[in-house]
C-alpha cells in the first residue's frame, strides 16, 4: 500500500511539473507567434504606406492580440513600446546586415524615423505606462495638478502614493519571508519522499 502511495505521489508530482512546463511553453510559443505576426504586419504596412499614425499601430496591436476597443490605451502602451523597439532592432539588423550604409535606401530611413516617432509619441502620451495602474494614475494626476499649480491636490496625491508604496513594501517583505522558508521546506520534503520510498522497498 505504501509503495502504491509513493508511486502515486511521485507520478502526480512529475505530471504536475510536466503539465506546468508544457503550459508555459505553449504560452511562450503563442506569444512569439503573435509578435512575429505583429512585426510582419508592420513590415507590410510601412512598405505600402498604409501605416501613418499611432492609431494605426494601436488598431493593428488590438486586432492581432484580440483586445477590446474600449480598453484604456495606457494599459498596454508599454507593450506597444516594447514591440516597436524590438521591431526597430530587427529591421535595422536586417537592412544593414552587410554593414554597407550605402545600401540603406531612403524608404528604410523613413521607416526608422517613423517607428522612432511612434515610440516617442507613446512615451510622451503615457510616461508611466510601465508602472502598475494605480501608481501610473496617481503620477499622471500629479503632473496635471502641478501644471495647474494645485499644490493641495499634489500633496494629497503624494500621500496616496506613499500609502500604496507602503502596502507594496509590506507585501514584498511577506513574500521574502515566505520564500526564505519555501526552498528549504521543498528540499526537505523531496529528501523525505526519497528516503521513505527507499525504506519501503527495503522493507
Amino acid at each position: 500500500v505504501f509503495n502504491l502511495k509513493f508511486f502515486t505521489l511521485s507520478f502526480s508530482a512529475i505530471m504536475y511539473i510536466y503539465c506546468s512546463t508544457l503550459f508555459m511553453l505553449i504560452l511562450h510559443k503563442r506569444k512569439r507567434r503573435l509578435d512575429k505576426k505583429f512585426f510582419k504586419t508592420l513590415n507590410n504596412g510601412f512598405k505600402d504606406g498604409t501605416i501613418g499614425n499611432p492609431d494605426d499601430i494601436k488598431n493593428i496591436f488590438s486586432g492581432i492580440f484580440n483586445l477590446t476597443c474600449d480598453i484604456d490605451d495606457s494599459v498596454y502602451c508599454n507593450r506597444i513600446i516594447s514591440l516597436l523597439r524590438k521591431y526597430l532592432v530587427l529591421y535595422i539588423n536586417k537592412e544593414e546586415e552587410t554593414n554597407n550604409l550605402d545600401k540603406v535606401n531612403t524608404n528604410t530611413i523613413n521607416i526608422k524615423n517613423l517607428v522612432t516617432e511612434f515610440i516617442d509619441y507613446y512615451e510622451k502620451q503615457y510616461p508611466y505606462s510601465d508602472l502598475p495602474i494605480a501608481e501610473m494614475n496617481i503620477l499622471n494626476d500629479i503632473n496635471v495638478f502641478i501644471a495647474n499649480n494645485d499644490i493641495d491636490s499634489v500633496k494629497r496625491k503624494i500621500n496616496e502614493l506613499a500609502g500604496i508604496l507602503q502596502v507594496r513594501n509590506d507585501d514584498i517583505k511577506e513574500l521574502k519571508s515566505a520564500n526564505k522558508w519555501s526552498v528549504p521546506l521543498s528540499v526537505i520534503g523531496l529528501i523525505l519522499t526519497v528516503v521513505f520510498g527507499i525504506l519501503s522497498y527495503i522493507r
